[in-house]
């Protein structure tokens, strides 16, 4: 078993685009080659962990990932994201590969995800990339879809302003124009592409806030208890997430599908809109929602082409 070390994974990471590893795990998922249990918590006082496994037939292994957020944890130097990614020969259940990532490729793939999004959903004239929150996710999302769309005007917002600052400083170091702005409603109102990525419990973003063509992805609310969006926001918006099955129990499209089942009627997934698979009306002047609660094939895609790239290296 080939055990890849956290520093390696991330000047992996650092080196290779894997865009297309995870384009190609949503299209295999939404076309039903993919074999995902339902996913696996832990929800703790101080953090949460949850457990996503599974394969895609045909391909060479099976994944079990274990990521835990525990939120405290920069208050005594720590990263609120830990985890292991382990993968398994399909043909034989042997472990093949340990990768010690500290939960780095489920930030990863989860940027991946949102940048993705971005490159089929964003609507045009994208003056400003609103970010909601101040943690990695944050500032990963805002550096791919930045790279993704040519924006680099970001509008940033978090509870705790000592956070916004330190994310705002490691943005601009990447070479983004950052604003730090006072209110959610403000990043709102300003930004065509907005993205939450917080643990908030209660909604963070009203259907006052908006207007014209907007693009929310949505990363944060990844349990059926968190909630960044008013309900109100989905009843009118063009819906996507990443697992129609899996949005029925976490995530924003959960809440909206308990008081509206009928909804799930005009949920796309994104891997039928990467395959072109789902007409998408490019001129679409209103509100699209993207809710992404992470699917194992994700993990599997990127902890594979890791692997891969390791074993390259390694020759």
């Amino acid at each position: 078993m080939k055990i890849i070390a956290q520093s390696s994974i991330q000047a992996i990471l650092d080196s290779k685009d894997f865009t297309k590893d995870i384009e190609g795990s949503f299209v295999a998922f939404s076309n039903g080659h993919a074999v995902i249990p339902p996913v696996a918590e832990l929800l703790m006082d101080k953090g949460e962990t949850h457990i996503k496994y599974g394969f895609i037939k045909e391909q060479p292994y099976f994944v079990i990932k274990v990521a835990s957020g525990f939120y405290q944890n920069p208050q005594i130097g720590l990263s609120s994201s830990q985890g292991v990614v382990i993968l398994f020969s399909l043909e034989t259940g042997e472990p093949v590969a340990f990768l010690q990532d500290g939960g780095i490729l489920t930030n990863y793939r989860t940027a991946y995800a949102g940048a993705i999004a971005a490159k089929y959903l964003a609507p045009t004239g994208i003056q400003a990339i609103g970010i909601i929150g101040s943690g990695i996710q944050a500032q990963l999302q805002a550096q791919m879809i930045a790279a993704q769309t040519g924006c680099n005007h970001v509008m940033l917002w978090a509870r705790n302003s000592n956070n916004a600052k330190r994310c705002a400083e490691a943005l601009a170091s990447s070479g983004l124009q950052v604003e730090l702005v006072d209110s959610v409603s403000r990043v709102a109102e300003a930004s065509q592409i907005i993205v939450t990525t917080t643990p908030s419990e209660q909604p963070l973003i009203k259907p006052g806030d908006l207007s014209g063509a907007k693009l929310i992805i949505a990363v944060g609310s990844d349990t059926a208890e968190k909630q960044e969006l008013d309900t109100n926001i989905l009843l009118d918006a063009r819906l996507i997430t990443d697992s129609r099955a899996q949005a029925t129990l976490r995530g924003e499209l959960s809440h909206l599908l308990k008081i509206s089942p009928e909804h799930s009627t005009s949920v796309s997934e994104l891997g039928e809109i990467i395959a072109g698979k789902t007409n998408l009306d490019t001129g679409y002047e209103g509100i699209t929602v993207v809710d992404l609660t992470g699917i194992a094939t994700q993990d599997l895609a990127i902890a594979q082409g890791v692997l891969n790239a390791a074993l390259e290296n390694s020759e």
